[in-house]
């Protein structure tokens, strides 16, 4: 310890080292973290809409094959008459 004589000189002389140091650096959470901005994702705002039209297209094409199986099945049978038994057999 100083003597209470010296100690204005002692107390000035650690202030003046104390100001002559640079400030430390705090560091924000972000860089404590080590945190990098990462680009926007995309919307899904619009998603659900083209979800929607891939859904509606691949039904139409389901629909649309099963049209064209289905109608040369009906054709046949309509094209036998009413009264025109099963099995041609008979």
């Amino acid at each position: 310890m100083t003597e209470n004589k010296r100690l204005g000189e002692v107390l000035s002389l650690i202030k003046a080292r104390q100001h002559s140091l640079p400030a430390p650096k705090l560091k924000t959470n972000s860089e404590v973290i080590n945190y990098q901005k990462r680009a926007r994702k995309p919307s899904r705002r619009h998603g659900w809409i083209d979800e929607r039209k891939e859904q509606r297209r691949r039904e139409q094409a389901a629909d649309a094959q099963s049209n064209d199986a289905g109608q040369s099945c009906d054709i046949e049978a309509c094209a036998l008459p009413v009264d025109a038994p099963r099995h041609m057999s008979e």
